[in-house]
Formats: C-alpha cells, sequence, structure tokens
C-alpha cells in the first residue's frame, strides 16, 4: 500500500530545483576539469622543458669535452705565444658546431682575467652581449675555485632571466664552462634558448592550442546546455502547470475519476469517487475495489471489461450496475481508456464515471409512460400494435389464428358520474387486474383510454379457444366491486376480430372488432359479438352516410315533409308532425330511419336538429299567412340533441325569427331524455315551458317508463309507439296497454296521439279506446310543404268522414 506521503499520482514531484542544482554542478566540474586539464599540461610542457634543456646540456657537455680536448692538443704542439690564432683556427675546423650552435649560439675562448681571446662565429654584437657572460658571479666563482667545469644560465646584459619557465626569452642562454688542459685557458659554449628549445615551443604551441580548443568547445557546450536547460526548465514548468492544473480538475472534478493496475488494484482515487462508492481513498488505495455486486453475471461482466481494456480498447459511455459502500446497488455510467507507461506498455485503465440512477429512473418511467398506461399500467396502443406484430409473425409461421378484442364497460360513465372520478379510476384498475387474471402470458391486454381495453390473443389453433375466454372475461367483470362501502357490478360488450380472416393488419382488425362491439351494444350490451361481412357492409354503409352528412347540410339537400295529425271525433286535421328527409343526390330520398341514428352517433343531429327547428317554424307562419288554419306543428327532439345543444335558446331564437306562436309548437321528447340527469333536464324543461310551447312524449311505453316523470315534467301530450298501434285490432295485450295509457292520460288530463294507423280497424279500435288524436299512412302519408298545403285547404272544405273510413 502506497505511503501517505508519496507523490500524488495526478501530478510529478518539482523538477526545477534540481535541474537547476544539475546544471550549477555541470558548471562546476567543467571549469574544474579544465583547470585540471591546464595545470596538467602545464606540468607536461615543463617536464618536456627540463627534458629538453637536460638533453642539450648532455650534448653540449659532451661536445664541449671533445672540442676542449681537440682545441688543449691543438694548443701543445703549437707556438704558445699566439693562442688566438691557434684557438681561431681550431674552432673553425670543426665542422659539427655550425649546426649545433643554432642562429644564436656561439663558442669563445677566455683567459683566467675573464677576457674574451677568440669567438666563433665572430660578431661585433654578439661579443658586446656575450661580454655580460664574463661578469656573471657563477663564472667568476668557478674561475676563482679552479673548477675545471660549469654549466648556468644566464642572461645577456643586465635583464633578468624569465623565470616563468613556460616562456622562452629572447636572450635567455644555456652557458657552458670547460678548462682547457694544461692552460689557463677556458672553452665557453653559450646557446640561445630560441635555439634549442625551438622544438619543444612548437609542442608547447600545439598544446596550448589544443586547450584553448578545448576550452573553447566547453565554453559552446556549456552554453548550449545553459540554454537546453532554460528550455527544459521552461517545459517543466509548463508541465508542472499542467499536471497541477490536471491535479486541480480531477480533485475538483463532479465525476468519478480514479485509476487501476492492471491486477485491478486502485491507484488512484478523487473525491468525487469517494462521495459517489463511499469508500475513502485510504481504504481503495493499493486494494481491489469492491464495487461489483458477487453476483456472478456481474463478476463475469466485470472481467470481461477489464480484459477488453487492457487489450486497449477504449470502451465510453458504458452503463452497468455496481454497489456502494452501503451494499446499495446503482446505475453507473463509465468511459474505460488504458493509461501505458514510457515504453507503451499497457500499465493500467482510467475509469470517469458518474451515478446515472436518477436518469435511469426517469428513463424508465419515461419509456413508461410512451408504453403504458399511467392509470392501469397496462400497455398503451403503441406497445400493443408491437405485440400484435409479434403474434402476427408467430402466426404466420405456425399457422395460428390472432384475436383482436374490443372491450367496452357498461353504463361506466353513470359510475363516474355518481360516485367520482377517484371511484370511477378506482374501479378501471380492478377490471385491468381482473382482465389479467383471465389472460395467459403470451396474450397481451391494452387500456385505450376511458373504459375502453384491446385485447390480443395470440397462438390460437382454432375460433373454438376464443368463447372460453369471452365466458371467463364476462364472469369475473360480473362479480362484485367493493369501493369505499359502495359495491358495484358491472358488465362489458365485447367486439371480436380474426386475423387472418377479417384482416390481415392491426387497423383493419381494429375497425371491425369496433364495428362488432358496436353491434353488441345495440343487441343489449353484456354482449360479444364476432364480426361477419355484414357487419362490415353495415359499417361502410355508416361511414358514406355520416361523410355525406357533413355535407348535406350546407348543400341543402335536406328538406321536411309533414305528415297531418287528425282529432278522431271531428275528423279535422289540427295538427302536423315535421319529418326530415334527406335527397341525396346519387341515392335519392333516404329514409330517416337509416341516416338519423348515424347523424345522433356522429354529433350531426345538434346543428341538424336546430335546422329543423327554423325550418317547420318558418314554414307554419308561412302555411299560415297564405290562408290554412293554425295547426300545432310537431317537432322532434333527440336525446344527443338535448344534452349536447341549447335547446331552449334555439327554441326561442326560432320563433323570434319566424313570428310563430309558442303555444303552435310542441316539441317530442323521449323518455330517454327525461330519464338521465333528471334535475338539469327539469331545468330545461322548465326553461322550455317558459317559453309557451308544448310537450309531448314520444314512443311513449317503449322505454323505461316512469309514472313519476309525467308528475313532475309539464308534458301536454303522450304519443303512443306504433309498436303498440301497429297490432292494436288483433292482439289483446297491445289492445290493453294502448287503453291503459289512454285511460291513465285522461286521468292526467293529457292527450294521446296514435302514431302508425295503417288500416281502418287499427282506426275504428282506437276510436273506440277514446283515443284524441291519429296519424299514418291510413290517413296520410308525409308530404312535401305545397302538397300537405293542398290537402289541409281541401280537408278544411271537406273533413275526413272517419266512421267510412274506419270500415274501409
Amino acid at each position: 500500500m502506497p505511503h501517505p506521503k508519496e507523490p500524488s499520482p495526478w501530478g510529478h514531484p518539482r523538477p526545477t530545483r534540481l535541474a537547476r542544482g544539475f546544471v550549477a554542478r555541470l558548471w562546476g566540474v567543467t571549469l574544474v576539469f579544465n583547470l585540471v586539464l591546464f595545470g596538467l599540461t602545464v606540468g607536461a610542457l615543463q617536464a618536456s622543458r627540463m627534458r629538453f634543456e637536460q638533453g642539450t646540456i648532455v650534448a653540449s657537455e659532451s661536445l664541449l669535452r671533445s672540442l676542449a680536448q681537440n682545441t688543449a692538443y691543438a694548443l701543445n704542439g703549437q707556438d704558445p705565444l699566439e693562442p688566438e690564432r691557434v684557438l681561431a683556427q681550431q674552432l673553425r675546423l670543426l665542422p659539427e658546431l655550425q649546426g649545433f650552435l643554432g642562429k644564436h649560439g656561439y663558442f669563445a675562448v677566455f683567459d683566467a682575467g675573464l677576457r674574451q681571446i677568440v669567438r666563433h662565429p665572430p660578431s661585433s654584437r654578439a661579443l658586446e652581449e656575450s661580454s655580460a657572460s664574463f661578469e656573471s658571479p657563477e663564472l667568476q666563482a668557478m674561475v676563482v675555485e679552479g673548477r675545471m667545469a660549469g654549466t648556468f644560465f644566464t642572461p645577456v646584459g643586465t635583464r633578468q632571466r624569465w623565470t616563468h619557465r613556460m616562456g622562452v626569452g629572447a636572450h635567455e642562454r644555456l652557458f657552458l664552462v670547460r678548462r682547457l688542459e694544461g692552460s689557463t685557458f677556458y672553452l665557453a659554449l653559450g646557446l640561445s634558448a630560441q635555439d634549442y628549445l625551438h622544438d619543444w615551443r612548437l609542442e608547447r604551441d600545439k598544446a596550448l592550442g589544443l586547450i584553448l580548443l578545448f576550452l573553447l568547445a566547453s565554453l559552446v557546450v556549456s552554453v548550449l546546455i545553459h540554454r537546453a536547460w532554460r528550455s527544459q526548465a521552461a517545459a517543466l514548468r509548463a508541465l508542472r502547470f499542467e499536471k497541477e492544473l490536471n491535479q486541480t480538475i480531477v480533485r475538483s472534478a463532479p465525476l468519478a475519476i480514479y485509476t487501476r493496475d492492471t491486477q485491478g488494484r486502485v491507484t488512484a482515487w478523487n473525491p468525487a469517487a469517494e462521495k459517489l462508492f463511499g469508500w475513502t481513498e485510504a481504504q481503495v488505495l493499493g486494494r481491489f475495489l469492491p464495487s461489483v455486486p458477487l453476483a456472478t453475471e456481474y463478476q463475469d461482466e466485470d472481467k470481461t471489461l477489464r480484459g477488453r481494456v487492457l487489450a486497449g480498447e477504449s470502451i465510453p459511455d458504458l452503463e452497468v450496475q455496481r454497489q456502494k459502500a452501503t451494499g446499495e446497488l446503482f446505475d453507473l455510467s463509465a468511459s474505460l481508456t488504458p493509461l501505458r507507461d514510457d515504453d507503451g506498455a499497457i500499465s493500467g485503465f482510467l475509469t470517469i464515471a458518474a451515478d446515472v440512477t436518477a436518469r435511469k429512473r426517469a428513463e424508465r418511467q419515461v419509456e413508461f409512460l410512451a408504453y403504458r398506461d399511467v392509470l392501469t399500467g397496462l400497455p398503451n396502443r403503441s406497445l400493443l400494435q408491437d405485440r400484435f406484430a409479434q403474434s402476427i409473425a408467430r402466426a404466420e409461421r405456425h399457422h395460428y389464428k390472432v384475436a383482436l378484442l374490443f372491450l367496452d364497460l357498461d353504463h361506466f360513465k353513470t359510475i363516474n358520474d355518481s360516485l367520482g372520478h377517484a371511484t370511477g379510476d378506482a374501479l378501471l384498475k380492478e377490471v385491468a387486474r381482473r382482465l389479467s387474471e383471465c389472460m395467459r402470458e403470451i396474450d397481451t391486454i391494452s387500456r385505450q383510454g376511458g373504459d375502453e381495453f384491446l385485447v390480443v390473443l395470440s397462438d390460437l389453433e382454432g375460433t373454438e379457444m376464443i368463447s372460453p375466454v369471452l365466458v371467463k372475461i364476462r364472469e369475473r367483470l360480473q362479480q362484485p366491486f367493493l369501493f369505499d362501502g359502495h359495491e358495484l357490478s358491472i358488465s362489458s360488450s365485447i367486439g371480436v376480430a380474426l386475423y387472418p380472416d377479417d384482416g390481415r393488419d392491426f387497423e383493419t382488425l381494429l375497425k371491425k372488432a369496433d364495428t362488432a362491439l358496436y353491434r353488441a351494444k345495440d343487441a343489449g350490451r353484456n354482449q360479444a359479438r364476432f364480426f361477419d361481412e355484414q357487419m362490415n357492409a353495415e359499417a361502410v354503409d355508416h361511414l358514406h352516410l355520416k361523410n355525406g352528412l357533413h355535407r348535406a347540410l350546407s348543400r341543402g339537400e335536406l328538406e321536411l315533409h309533414y305528415q297531418p295529425q287528425f282529432d278522431l271525433r271531428t275528423g279535422c286535421v289540427v295538427g302536423v308532425e315535421a319529418l326530415l328527409r334527406w335527397r341525396h343526390p346519387e341515392e335519392g330520398l333516404i329514409s330517416p330511419a337509416r341516416f338519423v341514428p348515424v347523424a345522433e352517433d356522429s354529433g350531426l343531429i345538434v346543428p341538424i336538429g336546430e335546422w329543423v327547428i327554423r325550418q317547420a317554424c318558418a314554414q307554419a307562419v308561412a302555411w299560415r299567412q297564405a290562408g290554412l288554419p293554425p295547426l300545432l306543428m310537431a317537432v322532434n327532439l333527440s336525446a344527443v340533441q338535448f344534452r349536447r345543444g341549447e335547446v331552449q335558446s334555439v327554441v326561442a331564437q326560432a320563433l323570434r325569427d319566424s313570428g310563430l306562436a309558442p303555444e303552435l309548437l310542441e316539441l317530442e321528447l323521449t323518455e330517454s331524455i327525461l330519464l338521465h340527469n333528471t334535475e338539469q333536464v327539469l331545468a330545461s324543461v322548465d326553461q322550455i315551458k317558459q317559453l309557451g310551447v308544448k310537450l309531448s312524449i314520444d314512443d311513449f311505453g317503449t322505454g323505461y317508463s316512469s309514472l313519476a316523470y309525467l308528475k313532475r315534467f309539464a308534458v301536454d301530450k303522450l304519443k303512443i309507439d306504433q309498436s303498440f298501434v301497429r297490432d292494436l285490432a288483433h292482439d289483446p295485450d297491445d289492445a290493453a296497454i294502448v287503453r291503459a295509457i289512454i285511460q291513465m292520460a285522461a286521468g292526467l288530463g293529457l292527450r294521446t296521439i296514435a302514431e302508425g294507423v295503417e288500416d281502418a280497424e287499427v282506426l275504428a279500435a282506437l276510436r273506440r279506446l277514446g283515443c284524441d288524436e291519429a296519424q299514418g299512412y291510413h290517413l296520410a302519408r308525409p308530404l312535401p310543404a305545397a302538397e300537405f298545403a293542398e290537402l289541409v285547404a281541401r280537408l278544411a272544405a271537406t273533413p275526413y268522414d272517419l266512421d267510412a273510413m274506419s270500415q274501409a
């Protein structure tokens, strides 16, 4: 484990002071080396000079000894009175003296009185220069002491000899003296240092030149080293700043940054890593990071990732699950990069990591919202289509069938409105749970919104596998639901479409399942219906009519026909019912039984109904202005029109625009209008009644009849439905119902009118039962406005003979 005082792994130690000391020591070593080299060179040159001088002395002594012997012998054989001539002749006869003396050397003979007798080569200047030699204390001491030979250095004249042995003075001389045997004469040899040290001077100059060259080279190298050091120092300062900056960034980074060696041991750990994982730097440095869960799949995954990055691969944006010091699992986003040493070999890897648990949770939530219903958690339509596509693919491979079920909860709106949306939502959740219990794992349930659900039944070997599922759904949903003390029962209507029988794509099957659902609702709800081609034809016709109705009103294709209503006591026309007709440009006159349900289903009945009221009121005024007697104009109101439109304001506006007296307008309401949202309907009916118009109950006896609403709502007339009237003469039950309605109305002070009078027997029966009014094909068909006016004008003059018509 690293020592706490070791350098930080994020930087390097400061090198400037070490580099500065190294350069200073290098300069010192170079200077000392140059001084030592100079000293050694001087010593070598000094020794070399001494060798040269010693050699010269030895050679000179030998030459001087030989010359002294020859000269002494010559003197002994000649006239002693002429020694100068003898000596001069003897010196000239020695040829070796010419090369030995050099340019500045000479031989001389002097006597005991230090007087020079002869010199070779002769030169007055030389003699003058050499005269000082005989005044030398060393020479005088030698003569006085009677020594035979002597050697000494002396300068010529009064200048002193150059004591620095590295140089050669211009007058420095080597002086050797030897006395001639058997005489008082001395033989002297004087050599100039310029001659006998000539070769030494050449060596000295070469050596000094080499030293100078080396010093210059050392200087140049030192300058280059200094410059390199300065450049290196600048680079090191930049590197140090960069390392300190990197260290600051790493230490202050919000991301966890840590390194590991090739074995997986942690080698660096920043504060963000401590905060992320929960382990301190001291706890993990030099140890294996215990963040990988112990499960085999996590360990294998980590081993694989480490192998990849140690093989040289960089792994960016890796998302894995890891654990903190507390053992808590979290989502980690990491980037792994291999680290290399100076030789390029991988020495470990760097990890930069962040906790993305919140983001992953948000992504999962977004994904859930994108593919799931928020309330129930069931798949939404997008996910259902994906599952459906998978089911279709399997069905094609294995020749299976796939069923698409469209399920709608019956009367869910009533529960939602009466008990509140919270109860409605709780009911939907429970329905979703119960539906899930009825399905296999390969099936898919989806909530489409509101109280609609889609179910995909996959891998069906035959259609017989569907019915048990439908039975199970019906039984499961019919079991009571308990919510806040309320026990609720609910049923469902289901439409079924099959792949590939009814279609090969989702949209086609969905449309056909919806069509089948529509038929199940028409059949009384709590039913299941399989799609067939008849439904498809009806659905196509429904769509065709719906699209046509959007244009019919603006193109003036709608018109009103009018059916007269007769007083069964007088036979006079006392009222008229406005009946809507659609004159299609291609199909001609379309029955209202065919297009009115489409208009109600699409909501187009609201603008159409408003047009009918305005048109009927205007037509009634037009007839009155044409001289017809005042007639009560009856107009049907749809339940959809009553719920969605503002009927009272529409009626009031139509009365104002047309000028029709309110008491001449009768609005026919169905029982279904009066039985739903009673308080709201009561308020609306009261407002309509305040306008002065009359109200009648249309198709009385066919709905959920309640005598209570007859008391609460101020209606004026009951209209007996033609289903009771049609077989009145032959069916005792119908006769009993009609009789009861007429008697009840009479007891309540209400008038009665029968519709659908098709023959004389029915007319006679109605008259016997005391019905007030009647209308039907036996009396008069619905007619266009002009034909209706002609009929009324004719009947005003000659009313119907109802007795005769009742016997026909």
